[in-house]
């Protein structure tokens, strides 16, 4: 073989090896690849999130060439819930109390919300082509409704019941210790019946507030410090009750606002302290029929509902009108050997004293009309400060 054929057989080798390694054909070796898949957080409606991982998003992905043609939503919904137990999307369309030989009702299920299921897969397709490497958060869309109420007797009969007042309020920033007490307290009014004409005693139903009951400690308002004791928390409870009772136009009974002023309880003025054995909130049902209380936690808002048969009164709450403002003390400082001379350390910060009212105006369903003036006063309340006087040091003899 003369050098020119040489050259060309090692010419066309060349070619058939760079023809089979092309891309093309390794892809072809190799079968189709996988998008490269992102983790994001899938958001339910109590505010419960959950992380989505590509291993779990895979298993519901149909993919067409190398982009994901379709997400199987419903098979997703089923993975993330069985994987984590908090999170769940309630599909029930009916909610029924059935009422016990105690007279107390048990909820057997909770809000419907249905699945806006086309939206929810674009928003994840989106997700996966999204910039950035920020883990997203995605909301699962839908449409939340009060189902249908209805009281199971125990004869078998059924009443259907509708919502007689609501009352809500918000525990953003509480410590786990201070949720952990609201959800033990709430527990405790959780389908209580309320006949007519009855008084609601809210220490009556609560009990005994202690480590053993099921408390943890946390600050609550002692004198004129804000200490650690069993139970803190429980007033987020009392109040959203009362919010309920004022919004239902019940006669409050017993009430008193806290001490001074806390930010769980905005607006000022319509927040409850409770003390067992001290100090109670009481109202009376002064409608013909029964209401039953059922309490609940979305997110950071706990929401107090009275269930019944609406009598037909309007309920108008104006306010909160604040007025009589008075600055903080100066703090109480206790001077303390373990602090560097000087250097402070707050234990507590001060709180400013003020009013607040609000106008309750009540309708009847004959039109007649009751107007009240509902009054908070909050003293002012100064801060608790630790500060140093050095290490004492002992005179030579």
């Amino acid at each position: 073989m003369n050098t020119t054929s040489l050259f060309r057989h090692l010419v066309l080798l060349l070619l058939l090896c760079i023809t089979l390694l092309s891309p093309a054909n390794v892809q072809a070796d190799e079968g189709v690849k996988e998008p490269l898949l992102k983790s994001f957080y899938m958001e339910f409606p109590d505010g419960h999130r959950t992380l989505v991982t590509p291993e779990i998003l895979r298993q519901t992905l149909t993919i067409d060439s190398v982009n994901i043609a379709s997400v199987d939503i419903k098979t997703l919904l089923q993975i993330v819930t069985t994987n984590d137990r908090e999170a769940h999307l309630e599909q029930k369309t009916e909610q029924k109390f059935k009422e016990t030989t105690t007279g107390a009702l048990i909820p057997e299920h909770v809000q419907t919300f249905s699945v806006a299921y086309p939206l929810l897969e674009k928003m994840i397709l989106r997700s996966q082509t999204a910039p950035g490497k920020k883990t997203q958060v995605l909301r699962i869309p839908g449409e939340a409704s009060t189902p249908k109420l209805t009281l199971e007797r125990l004869d078998g009969t059924t009443q259907e019941l509708s919502v007689v007042a609501h009352g809500v309020s918000d525990f953003s920033g509480s410590t786990p210790a201070r949720i952990h007490n609201i959800k033990t307290a709430l527990a405790h009014f959780q389908g209580a019946r309320i006949d007519a004409g009855a008084t609601f005693s809210f220490n009556t139903l609560l009990g005994e507030v202690d480590g053993s009951t099921g408390y943890m400690k946390e600050l609550v308002i002692k004198g004129d410090r804000t200490l650690p004791d069993y139970g803190g928390g429980v007033c987020q409870v009392s109040s959203t009750v009362y919010r309920a009772a004022l919004n239902a136009g019940f006669p409050i009974i017993e009430r008193k606002p806290h001490s001074y002023a806390v930010s769980y309880y905005l607006p000022w003025g319509t927040d409850a302290t409770i003390y067992p054995g001290v100090i109670d909130l009481r109202f009376q049902n002064d409608l013909s029929t029964p209401v039953y209380m059922h309490l609940s936690i979305a997110g950071t808002n706990l929401h107090t509902y009275f269930y019944g048969q609406p009598d037909g009164r309007k309920v108008l709450l104006k306010g909160p009108n604040t007025y009589a403002f008075v600055g903080a003390p100066d703090p109480k400082i206790e001077y303390v050997s373990t602090l560097a001379p000087g250097k402070r350390v707050w234990k507590e910060y001060g709180h400013n004293g003020f009013s607040a009212w609000w106008e309750r105006e009540i309708t009847t369903s004959t039109g007649s009309t009751l107007t009240e003036k509902i009054l908070s006063t909050y003293e002012p309340r100064g801060g608790f400060v630790l500060e140093g006087k050095g290490m004492e040091v002992p005179l030579p003899e």
